[in-house]
């Protein structure tokens, strides 16, 4: 159990690298970064307990920084999720921050019931060292549902093509992938580079959000403060949404949730002046 008495300075060196014993000035104990995170040692009884946080690995929380990190290059800001098209039509309008928590939220659940399933499938057939034909059927399945939805389809098969070059850096030679669409192409590189499933949903999902979010601020919708703002509420809800439905994601099941941001995004080719790809 890790109690609040117990200080995680940052940064410091591995204590085997130290010459005052492991001890930090005001005379509290350091700990060992070198040593697993599942046991930690408790200063006042010098025996060693493990929580349910504690006992998991961490490992694999760079690699969900590094997914979820902005500057990756898998093509997200060329999108808006359909906001640009919102946003001219009018649906949303610059300065209605209701309207637009509504339109993401929406957009959200929306992926999160079309898009998650797939890549919860695709990382789990990768972790089960069966997946290229099982990458193939579900991509085969992805494009069926985007088929009469061309913006959509569109920015889903680039994001997947994007996503495949990053894994061509990050990944070595026998562990690339073949995916076409961008979900499931995230789902199998971060089962190919160890990311628990539910952090890797957790990661697309918030990927998804922040991306819409950044459209909205170059369309001048909202300012990046406030956006900010209205981004960490919609995630909170999406984070809980996802912890409760996470479990039951099926791909065979999956759909759109909301015939308006479907219709709106529709509309992206249609528009004479356009900012983003869809």
């Amino acid at each position: 159990r890790i109690h609040s008495s117990t200080s995680l300075p940052y940064p410091t060196p591995p204590i085997s690298q130290r010459g005052d014993g492991g001890k930090r000035e005001d005379g509290g104990e350091e700990i060992d970064r070198e040593s697993s995170l599942a046991t930690i040692e408790e200063p006042s009884s010098g025996k060693s307990s493990t929580s349910c946080c504690a006992s998991l690995s961490f490992s694999w929380l760079p690699i969900a920084l590094q997914l979820g990190d902005s500057a990756l290059p898998t093509g997200g800001f060329a999108h808006s999720c359909g906001l640009e098209a919102a946003f001219q039509l009018g649906v949303v309008k610059r300065g209605d921050e209701e309207a637009l928590v509504t339109f993401v939220e929406a957009s959200a659940h929306t992926h999160a019931s079309l898009y998650a399933p797939f890549a919860k499938a695709a990382h789990e057939s990768c972790s089960s060292n069966d997946d290229d034909e099982r990458l193939s059927t579900l991509d085969a399945g992805l494009e069926s549902l985007l088929d009469t939805h061309g913006p959509a389809r569109l920015a889903s098969r680039r994001q997947g093509a994007a996503i495949v070059r990053v894994a061509e850096s990050l990944l070595e030679g026998s562990h690339q992938i073949k995916a076409e669409h961008g979900a499931v192409a995230f789902g199998a590189l971060a089962a190919r580079l160890g990311l628990p499933a539910m952090a890797a949903s957790v990661v697309f999902a918030h990927s998804a959000t922040r991306d819409a979010f950044s459209a909205a601020v170059r369309l001048n919708i909202v300012g990046p403060l406030r956006a900010i703002a209205l981004q960490a509420s919609v995630l909170e809800k999406q984070a809980r949404h996802l912890a409760l439905v996470h479990d039951s994601l099926d791909f065979e099941a999956a759909a759109t949730t909301s015939p308006l941001v479907d219709a709106v995004h529709s509309a992206h080719n249609l528009l004479e002046m356009r900012l983003f790809q869809s």
